[in-house]
C-alpha cells in the first residue's frame, strides 16, 4: 500500500504542476493583436497584419480607417472602431462582413374598402301619383 502511495505522489505532483502552468499561460494576454489595416482600396479594403501590442496601441490605434478588436497593453484594454459593420474577424483573419439582411417589404396586401350599409329610411312618404 505504501509503495502506491509513493508512486502516485510524483503523478500527483507532475500533473499539478502541468495544470499550473496551463492556467497560468491561459491567463496570460496575447503578445500580439489582430489589426485590420484598411488600404483604401474599394477591391481590398482590409489587410490582416498581427502587431505586437505595443506596436497596435502606439501606431496602429492613431489610424482612424484600421479596426481593431479588443486587446490588453500595460493592463488595459484598448479597441478602434470595433465592433464594425464593414469587417468581421473570423479565426484572427479580417473578412469583409456580410451585408446585413434586408428586411422583406410586407406582400402588397390590400384590405377591400369597409363598405357601409345604407341607413334605413323612415318615414318615407308615399307615393301618390
Amino acid at each position: 500500500m505504501r509503495s502506491s502511495v509513493k508512486r502516485l505522489v510524483p503523478v500527483l505532483g507532475v500533473t499539478a504542476l502541468l495544470l499550473g502552468v496551463a492556467v497560468v499561460a491561459a491567463a496570460d494576454p496575447p503578445d500580439h493583436a489582430t489589426v485590420c489595416h484598411h488600404t483604401g482600396s474599394t477591391t481590398n479594403p482590409f489587410v490582416t497584419i498581427h502587431p505586437s501590442v505595443n506596436g497596435a496601441y502606439h501606431g496602429h490605434l492613431q489610424h482612424s480607417g484600421d479596426v481593431i478588436p479588443a486587446f490588453e497593453y500595460s493592463g488595459e484594454t484598448y479597441s478602434l472602431n470595433w465592433p464594425s459593420d464593414d469587417v468581421d474577424v473570423v479565426n484572427g483573419e479580417c473578412v469583409a462582413a456580410s451585408p446585413p439582411d434586408e428586411e422583406e417589404p410586407p406582400p402588397d396586401h390590400h384590405e377591400p374598402p369597409e363598405v357601409l350599409p345604407k341607413p334605413p329610411i323612415h318615414n318615407e312618404p308615399t307615393f301618390t301619383g
